[in-house]
């Protein structure tokens, strides 16, 4: 990440700053890969739900930089997989569940509530 201090923000204050980003890019890159793995090991007659709910997860973590485009083409991928095809299917449910996400975010660890 490239980040430029202001005038009046000491260093420690910039360190900190990337120490959050560093161990949120590795906490939404965990949880990426669990929300694969639950779509890859995700039982028939269950997957558009957990595609939708893993979307709307990940979603929730949605921050300027995060790269939606290869979240959603992970998922779609792994749902993909499992299904056989039917990639509009699993795009439309990713936008819906990613949609609705975003409207709701949540915190990431190192994050407060200003």
């Amino acid at each position: 990440f490239f980040f430029q201090a202001e005038d009046g923000i000491r260093d420690s204050s910039v360190t900190e700053f990337r120490r959050v980003l560093f161990r949120s890019a590795r906490y939404l890159e965990g949880a990426l890969k669990g929300e694969v793995d639950r779509l890859l090991t995700c039982p028939e007659g269950g997957r558009h739900r957990q595609l939708v709910r893993s979307a709307y997860k990940l979603g929730g973590y949605y921050r300027p930089g995060v790269d939606a485009a290869a979240v959603e083409a992970a998922l779609v991928a792994a749902w993909s997989q499992v299904v056989g095809g039917r990639e509009r299917e699993a795009r439309k449910a990713f936008c819906d569940g990613w949609k609705a996400g975003v409207e709701r975010p949540r915190l990431l660890p190192g994050e407060s509530v200003i």
